[in-house]
């Protein structure tokens, strides 16, 4: 008799020529399944008997590999993961819904958001996990709890809320779930839930004025105290915290629903061209001057390449110019000289120079590369943007998203590097694409130090 060992396995191939993927079998030659799909799910070797979700343009299906056969079209929006029980959540029509493997609507597709409910239960003692040491001592190792699944809760923009058990009926909450669902983020600062976005804005100004005052531009290239530095330190994540406070209430009423969602699909367009752009003039340039990495001393070659957010609104400048010696004086002019570039600088722009990160001009950015030598490898764009099949959809995990594909230069511009509010991504107008080349020789060192 076979056992699981014995059968075959099963591997995803990207074909390049084709810009496909295929499945090759362990020990085979040729294809088992030819160059098809623009993504399949499959993260390791697989065994005959699996099957897995598949990508064709932007929409979902289900594949038995053995059988080499489609069991469901590529018509949902988002992959189709399967629990125990045989159901899976994913999106059609820019709605939410459950089907099972046999394509049943266990769950209909009219909600705007579905999530598997779970609660964390302890495990009993006796079934917990343990191992005998030399001396005979039993020790529990391992987790003392686990997750117990009740179903599924559904959503609407409207603010109806559904229950679902684990076998898709209708149900209700319990106490511990309407506790969780009528609980309210708590704003880093007090103060900030009950002021309008106008003043909290001001606010913000007005500390980020204060950091730039104590020099928080050149606080890596000046000698400062530990104390000062201390206090720039302090006062960067001030303004920071009022900055995370800020998007939360201006989230706090965005609307995930379809013409907000192609609204922010504009902006992921307008970045991902950019990104394309950074990356085809990286390896142009690199492969261009490729004589550069054989020069004569050379200390270091490098080519970098970065995307930053551009405004529609942006004519202010975030950069600072202090006039006078006194703090109360300069402080004063700051905040009532009509036109000055910091004190009446867009919140956008305070946002941008707040990023985190690599900065270039004083803006963090959302994209950036550095190659040391010319690899055309080196410049493959899937692999740059993090393009793994699947949409970089974890701060916009709702259907109304389904036509837009998110790769990790979105992720950095809205969930990592930035606090823009979801309404800020949608009025970005445009990005900037920069390369800058380096090229550092033995005897520049040796000058540099002389100066």
């Amino acid at each position: 008799m076979n056992n699981e060992n014995d059968k075959p396995k099963y591997i995803k191939v990207y074909d390049k020529r084709k810009k496909k993927f295929g499945i090759k079998a362990e020990g085979q030659k040729g294809w088992h399944v030819e160059p098809m799909f623009d993504e399949l799910g499959i993260r390791q070797w697989a065994v005959e008997s699996s099957e897995t979700w598949f990508r064709q343009g932007e929409r979902y299906g289900y594949y038995n590999i053995s059988d080499r056969k489609v069991t469901i079209s590529p018509i949902y929006g988002f992959p189709l993961y399967f629990n125990e029980k045989g159901y899976a959540i994913t999106w059609r029509d820019h709605k939410a819904g459950v089907i099972d493997k046999e394509e049943h609507a266990v769950i209909p597709f009219v909600y705007d958001e579905i999530e598997s409910r779970y609660r964390r239960v302890p495990i009993p003692e006796q079934e917990q996990r343990t191992i005998t040491t030399s001396d005979g001592t039993v020790l529990h190792v391992g987790s003392t709890s686990s997750h117990l699944f009740y179903g599924f809760a559904c959503f609407t923009n409207e603010g109806d809320m559904q229950a679902y058990d684990a076998d898709c009926q209708p149900d209700t909450f319990h106490d511990w779930e309407e506790e969780r669902l009528a609980h309210k983020p708590d704003y880093e600062n007090k103060e900030s839930e009950n002021m309008s976005l106008e003043e909290l804005e001001r606010v913000i100004k007005k500390e980020y004025v204060t950091l730039l005052e104590l020099g928080y531009e050149h606080h890596k290239d000046l000698l400062f105290t530990r104390e000062h530095r201390d206090r720039i330190d302090t006062q960067e994540q001030t303004v920071r915290s009022l900055l995370r406070d800020r998007r939360q209430k201006m989230n706090s009423t965005w609307v995930h629903d379809v013409e907000n969602a192609r609204r922010i699909g504009r902006t992921n367009r307008l970045l991902m061209r950019a990104v394309h752009k950074a990356i085809t003039l990286g390896e142009k340039t690199t492969k261009s001057l490729q004589w550069m990495e054989n020069v004569r001393n050379k200390e270091l070659y490098e080519v970098t390449v970065c995307v930053y957010p551009r405004w529609q609104d942006s004519s202010s400048d975030i950069r600072y110019g202090r006039l006078f010696t006194s703090a109360d004086n300069e402080q004063d002019r700051l905040l009532v000289e009509e036109g000055f570039n910091v004190a009446d600088t867009h919140i956008w722009n305070i946002i941008a120079a707040m990023g985190h990160g690599v900065r270039h001009n004083d803006t963090g950015v959302c994209f950036e590369f550095s190659a040391y030598e010319y690899d055309h490898g080196l410049w493959d764009e899937r692999e740059l943007t993090g393009d793994d099949g699947q949409s970089w959809d974890e701060g916009l995990h709702f259907p109304a998203y389904q036509d837009e594909y998110f790769t990790r230069p979105f992720h950095h511009l809205y969930c990592d590097m930035f606090c823009y509010s979801l309404e800020d991504i949608c009025n970005i107008n445009d990005f900037c694409t920069h390369v800058n080349v380096c090229l550092r020789t033995s005897e520049q060192d040796k000058y540099d130090k002389m100066k």
